[in-house]
């Protein structure tokens, strides 16, 4: 992770994700995956395994049913318009992983 991610509040969020998984039936790198998936705003996540065990386990992400109260578990966690990281947003391009409608309306309101 870069030095702006490895923050002890995005260990925090790492925790709070694991049940989430755990209730998904995957580990917490597949469920991930699996959410950002989910999105239609994004064409293709970027994978980057070193091992033929990372990229089984990442393919294994295509086969993650999220549950539907998935998106909203994760508000709580990271609000809309928000992120973990120390960077500043921008409304103009919202955090990846959220949809950019909700997250534009909640900053610009």
């Amino acid at each position: 992770m870069a030095e702006t991610e490895w923050r002890p509040a995005n260990l925090d969020l790492a925790e709070a994700v694991a049940p989430l998984a755990a209730a998904a039936g995957c580990p917490p790198a597949q469920f991930a995956l699996a959410w950002v998936l989910a999105n239609p705003n994004i064409t293709a996540p970027i994978i980057g395994p070193r091992t033929q065990a990372h990229l089984d386990d990442y393919l294994a992400a295509l086969q993650v049913k999220l549950p539907a109260d998935t998106e909203a578990h994760i508000d709580v966690l990271v609000p809309p318009g928000t992120r973990s990281g120390g960077k500043l947003d921008d409304p103009l391009y919202p955090i990846t992983g959220r949809d950019p409608s909700r997250a534009a309306a909640s900053v610009l309101t």
